[in-house]
């Protein structure tokens, strides 16, 4: 919890740099509380039709600290953070279609977001470079 906190405070922070550890735990405490919330609202006996209409919502809000942790991830490896951005808008166009197209649709993203993931587990850059010191 003390690494969503640290990098909550940073949440409008695209500058800069954030290691894999501190990257992937966020990535883990994000999706374990968003478990915990749904099963949270699904043990209170919320409508399925409140859930649906709230998770815009949530994932709005949950999005833009986790686009810019991307962006800080993407430049510990010394790679543009722009692209944390086709990664997002490819995943919210085969989540905003997930019936109609999800044939089509889910290969592209597999194919799009494995780079970049990929990227993601790459070790640090040890030395200085464009986007600051390395976070170690």
């Amino acid at each position: 919890m003390v690494t969503y906190l640290k990098q909550a405070r940073k949440a409008m922070d695209f500058k800069g740099r954030t290691s894999r550890r501190e990257y992937w735990t966020l990535v883990i405490q994000v999706q374990l509380l968003a478990m915990m919330v749904v099963w949270a609202l699904v043990s209170l006996g919320v409508d399925r039709s409140i859930m649906i209409s709230i998770r815009p919502i949530i994932t709005f809000i949950v999005s833009i600290p986790m686009i810019a942790a991307g962006a800080r991830r993407l430049h510990d490896t010394n790679t543009s953070g722009w692209f944390i951005l086709v990664n997002w808008v490819i995943w919210f166009s085969f989540v905003s279609s997930i019936g109609k197209w999800f044939v089509v649709r889910y290969p592209l993203v597999m194919l799009v977001g494995l780079p970049i993931t990929i990227i993601t587990l790459l070790p640090s850059q040890q030395e200085r470079d464009k986007y600051g010191e390395c976070p170690k």
